[in-house]
């Protein structure tokens, strides 16, 4: 499976970061650290893959943005393997 892409915005406010996945266009969590965020970022990515496989819809392709505040988000191993299923 090909890794989505997640926008990580600062905020500026609170501190920490705002995690989005555009590919979706839902979602939203948030992170304390770059490395929190992305941890949340994986969660947020499984849960609404489950969302659309539960729905019966499609997955959108991945994107290929691009920039300092976009990440790409991996899944883990059986993450993978159960969307492949």
């Amino acid at each position: 499976m090909e890794h989505y892409q997640a926008l990580f915005e600062p905020d500026r406010k609170a501190g920490g970061y705002v995690v989005t996945l555009p590919d979706f266009g839902y979602g939203v969590t948030q992170g304390e650290t770059g490395e929190e965020a992305m941890d949340m970022a994986q969660d947020l990515l499984m849960l609404t893959i489950i969302d659309y496989i539960r729905e019966g819809r499609p997955l959108p392709a991945p994107s290929r943005r691009r920039g300092a505040k976009c990440h790409s988000v991996p899944l883990t191993a059986l993450q993978s393997a159960k969307v492949d299923l």
